[in-house]
């Protein structure tokens, strides 16, 4: 007879137990519908049934009392108002809801029965109606006929129909809350089945389960502790020896075979982490197959690992790099060239550049009054061919890279643009870069740098923080630069200050000396200005000859007082318009006025006097003014006198 192996040992049991637990569910599914319809059909059928059956005697014994109290109680409007709804509403609604009802009721009979009863209450209710027609108002109710007609109707038609239909509604309930008991019972009876047979059934499933429990384990009981050894083993952390023990095809021998298996794959999966643990990631590796969730854990470990180091070696360069040219920004530099080639030649060997060069911006130009950019420096370039050309915003891709404030990287360049010359000859270079000297959208330049290489994004983006760097640095090197011309340009003016300075000593004490001459002078003058206003008429006038100012001599002259005057045309005063008009004229003309005429009076008198004229311009305001010098002839002589002596002393 064949050996039965292992799996179809343990089928064995497990059908053995599936078919109890089969025939357990069947019998609990059967006996649980057969319930739950049971019980189903009690609460959407029977009771609803028994409920409106109920109902219905209820409406007919209501009825029959308020039709009775709309006859002998005319002042009842409740009981009338009751009765209406039980007619409109009530019994319609009860009416649909029995119709719907009797559909599942399973005995014709009863359904045929309460098909009568609603006919005949039907009729029963308009019997009703014709007594409510006929006591619609109170005064129906004093007409004998219609009370004795209502009387005969209810005594005779209406209370036995409803005591005859509510008998008749008593047996079909009766028989209704029967058919709920035998439902209950049926679904008590299916029940107590049921336990039953779970009890029966269970009890057979331990003992079949515990038959099967002893013939599987006194199979397998001996190989299991083999396998059971080798896996404590290896749950210790340890790697068994190769054991030599075979066994059987069956599973237990595939077992045995599989853990042989895991045991060396698990010595070749050790050996390539403690590799990777030294850093070692170029190491073959292959794990168990595509499911071997720790083997493919290592190879994707090995290769985050491999990428980390990468990225990290990446962040060193850039970070030393960073570091670098912070010390080299943190120097003292007196000019933006110096400043920018330490730049430029630093950047073009760390990023291994084949050539560099930095253009700065000159926004103040004397010449130029549009901002253009200049090489400043440059690291293995045509210096030649750039050091007078002038970049403007837009012009080529660093004007382009200036204008719009961004990077620009081309690696299809143009040809002629420009080449790497070597002791070989000259080549174009593969890729271009281009980044503005930008700090806060303040573009101060820009970096421009070939290669014979593609540049990778570490590269151009620490080219850009270099880049950002320099340009807060330049602002602080354009500084110390203007400081320092200016700091010239003050020790110069220094010194011509200082023999400015001996100079207006000099001047000063020479002034001192003329200043009190000159105090001198003007005393003496005012004191003849002040004789020449006390015994002289002035009179000064704006362009168009309207008086302006007159002294106090204006009384004793003419006879005016001075507020008078003010305001008034100057040919007022004069005794012949032509006179006037010649005098406006030749004073117009940019001569001075000198001549014998007539004034008159206040009074109306003609006073001969001398009129010197003269046209001023305010230094103030730059207005045109006439000013007017009059005298009594009697005063000529006097006044000629006093100009002479004026005149001796303005020579002296």
């Amino acid at each position: 007879m064949r050996k039965l192996s292992l799996g179809q040992k343990v089928l064995i049991a497990n059908l053995s137990i599936i078919f109890i637990f089969a025939l357990t569910a069947t019998f609990s599914i059967i006996t649980l519908r057969n319930s739950r319809e049971a019980i189903s059909r009690s609460a959407t059928a029977i009771n609803p049934s028994v409920e409106a059956i109920d109902n219905f005697v209820l409406m007919v014994s209501r009825s029959r009392m308020y039709i009775t109290n709309w006859v002998l109680l005319p002042v009842n409007e409740a009981d009338k108002e009751a009765l209406k709804e039980l007619h409109n509403f009530e019994f319609p609604a009860l009416k649909e809801k029995v119709s719907k009802l009797k559909k599942t009721w399973q005995k014709p009979e009863n359904i045929a029965e309460i098909d009568s009863i609603i006919i005949r209450f039907d009729e029963l209710l308009i019997v009703q109606k014709q007594i409510m027609e006929n006591f619609k108002v109170f005064g129906d109710y004093n007409d004998p006929n219609k009370v004795f007609y209502a009387n005969e109707l209810i005594e005779n038609k209406i209370i036995p129909i409803s005591y005859a239909l509510t008998d008749r509604l008593e047996i079909l309930s009766k028989a209704k809350r029967h058919e709920k008991e035998l439902a209950e019972r049926d679904v008590a009876t299916s029940l107590r089945r049921l336990n039953n047979i779970i009890l029966l059934l269970g009890i057979a499933s331990v003992f079949t389960a515990f038959i099967a429990s002893l013939f599987i384990f006194k199979s397998v009981s001996s190989p299991i502790k083999y396998v059971n050894q080798v896996a404590q083993e290896l749950s210790l952390g340890g790697l068994p020896k190769d054991y030599t023990r075979e066994f059987g095809s069956d599973e237990i021998g595939e077992m045995a075979r599989s853990m042989r298996t895991l045991v060396n794959g698990l010595k070749a999966t050790s050996e390539f982490a403690e590799n990777i643990g030294r850093g070692i990631y170029q190491q073959d590796y292959q794990p168990l197959s595509s499911h071997d969730i720790l083997g493919n854990s290592l190879i994707n470990m090995r290769n985050n690992l491999q990428k980390v180091a990468e990225e990290d070696k990446l962040r060193i360069w850039a970070t030393e790099g960073v570091a670098k040219f912070g010390d080299i920004m943190r120097q003292n530099y007196t000019s933006i060239v110096q400043f920018a080639e330490e730049i430029i030649i630093n950047l073009s060997n760390y990023v291994k550049a084949n050539q560099g060069g930095i253009f700065i911006i000159d926004e103040h130009s004397e010449t130029d009054p549009e901002p253009f950019m200049t090489l400043q420096a440059c690291y293995a370039w045509d210096r030649q061919k750039y050091l007078e050309r002038k970049i403007y915003r837009g012009e080529g891709l660093a004007g382009q890279a200036w204008q719009e404030k961004r990077t620009i990287y081309v690696t299809s360049i143009p040809q002629d643009y420009v080449h790497i010359t070597s002791g070989l000859g000259k080549s174009n270079p593969t890729s271009l870069l281009i980044v503005p000297v930008k700090v806060n959208e303040a573009v101060f330049g820009v970096i421009e740098m070939a290669f014979f290489r593609p540049l990778q994004p570490h590269e151009i983006a620490f080219i850009e923080r270099v880049a950002e760097n320099f340009a807060s640095t330049l602002s602080i090197v354009r500084n110390n630069e203007r400081t320092q011309k200016l700091l010239e340009d003050s020790q110069l003016l220094t010194e011509q200050l200082r023999a400015q300075e001996e100079e207006m000593k000099q001047n000063v004490e020479e002034l001192q000396a003329t200043q009190e001459e000159m105090k001198r002078t003007q005393k003496e003058v005012e004191d003849k200005e002040e004789v020449i206003n006390t015994l002289s008429l002035i009179m000064e006038t704006d362009q168009n000859f309207i008086v302006q100012r007159a002294n106090h001599n204006i009384d004793s002259y003419l006879g005016y007082h001075i507020t008078d005057v003010l305001g008034q045309p100057f040919a007022k005063f004069f005794e012949s318009n032509v006179e006037f008009v010649l005098m406006s004229r030749f004073l117009e003309g940019g001569k001075q006025y000198q001549k014998m005429i007539s004034l008159v009076s206040q009074e109306g008198k003609s006073v001969v006097v001398k009129v010197s004229g003269a046209a001023l311009v305010s230094s103030v305001t730059g207005s045109l003014h006439y000013l007017f010098l009059i005298d009594l002839i009697n005063m000529v002589e006097v006044r000629k006198f006093l100009e002479k002596q004026t005149y001796a002393v303005s020579i002296s």
